[in-house]
């Protein structure tokens, strides 16, 4: 069984089947509570694909603090193509190679 792994910088690895994905919140730590801003950008997955590439994505939040805990706010995101830096080692730990990987950079829907 192929499992997902996650570091704590937030690099993950996630075995899908192919098509295409939606992805409508992305979650971290603040503070030692879970937050979740809702964001809403797709990727797709290739049928021949061995590894998918979707970006290094970095959000910019606001938090609003109160009895109920933390508020967070999405105030914008960004995706960043820094494969050439970063995916080489990352697939060497999968036992796979820069000829196994597909490009598919996260984007916001109808773009």
């Amino acid at each position: 069984m192929m499992k997902s792994t996650f570091g704590s910088d937030g690099q993950f690895t996630w075995y899908l089947a192919p098509g295409d994905y939606h992805v409508s919140a992305v979650s971290f730590s603040n503070r030692g509570e879970r937050v979740e801003p809702d964001v809403s950008l797709n990727f797709s997955v290739a049928p021949d694909a061995g590894a998918v590439y979707i970006g290094t994505i970095s959000l910019e939040t606001s938090f609003d603090y109160g009895y109920f805990g933390t508020d967070a706010r999405l105030s914008g995101a960004s995706v960043q193509n820094d494969c050439n830096a970063e995916c080489t080692e990352r697939l060497r730990v999968l036992d796979l190679s820069n000829g196994d990987l597909v490009v598919s950079m996260l984007h916001r829907p109808g773009r």
